[in-house]
């Protein structure tokens, strides 16, 4: 994708100067795809804790990205350890809309009841097929999307639960 050919002009320089990557791109392509969805709500897994805290803010400077309201969600165990009381204060907000998008680890695979969420995002793939199974279960409401990004050695797959795999670059 060159800089030219981004909806966005920040993000159009970002990825000319290379500081974006493809993975990066398709996914912001994605998010723009439910920029008109009524009551959207989605939750991004990420393996890496400095995804879940960068992603947001890369997001929030995006202005074809206005529509999404972003947190990040991470767990206990980590040097950027988020408190008990702030996991269940973003939780509240995503209940309510107040943030319409979660970027989490695997701390939110299991045990979050938010009938609300209407698409996941897998940036990364699950290590084992029970985290598999808990991060589908989280989009609960009907006619919800589940979204696996694979990166390829020219491009990244995407595949959602009604469709092959579909070619994102």
């Amino acid at each position: 994708v060159s800089g030219g050919e981004h909806v966005d002009v920040v993000i159009g320089a970002a990825v000319a100067d290379g500081k974006v990557t493809p993975k990066v791109q398709a996914l912001i392509k994605i998010l723009l795809k439910y920029q008109n969805t009524d009551d959207f709500r989605a939750i991004i897994f990420v393996e890496r804790v400095v995804s879940a805290l960068v992603l947001p803010k890369v997001f929030a400077e995006l202005p074809s990205l206005s529509f999404v309201k972003c947190a990040s969600l991470i767990g206990h165990n980590n040097s950027q350890e988020m408190r008990t009381y702030q996991m269940h204060d973003t939780i509240a907000k995503f209940r309510d809309g107040r943030v319409t998008l979660l970027v989490a680890t695997s701390v939110a695979e299991e045990g979050l009841d938010i009938r609300q969420c209407n698409v996941v995002i897998r940036f990364d793939l699950a290590k084992t097929v029970l985290a598999y199974i808990q991060s589908r279960g989280r989009a609960r409401k009907p006619g919800s999307d589940y979204i696996l990004m694979v990166e390829s050695i020219s491009s990244v797959m995407v595949k959602d639960s009604d469709s092959p795999f579909n070619q994102c670059n």
